[in-house]
């Protein structure tokens, strides 16, 4: 069984691959997980450990990334 974490970063993996193979280098990644960006931009060896977590960084070396925290946004 997935948790959420597990299942976001797994989304976003998804989702890259797919750019990355399409081409499209200019990328906004919107996310209501704080703890999901924090260990995609640490360099710590605590999130480094992830083997999804290292995907997703190694992508977004290539990449030209930006990161949205969803919960920050407000509904008009």
């Amino acid at each position: 069984m997935c948790s959420i974490f597990d299942t976001e970063l797994w989304s976003i993996l998804d989702g890259l691959t797919l750019l990355l193979n399409r081409n499209l280098n200019r990328i906004l990644i919107k996310t209501n997980s704080l703890e999901v960006i924090h260990a995609l931009l640490k360099d710590d060896s605590t999130s480094s450990r992830l083997a999804l977590v290292r995907q997703i960084q190694q992508i977004y070396e290539v990449l030209s990334i930006r990161w949205s925290d969803m919960s920050q946004e407000r509904s008009i």
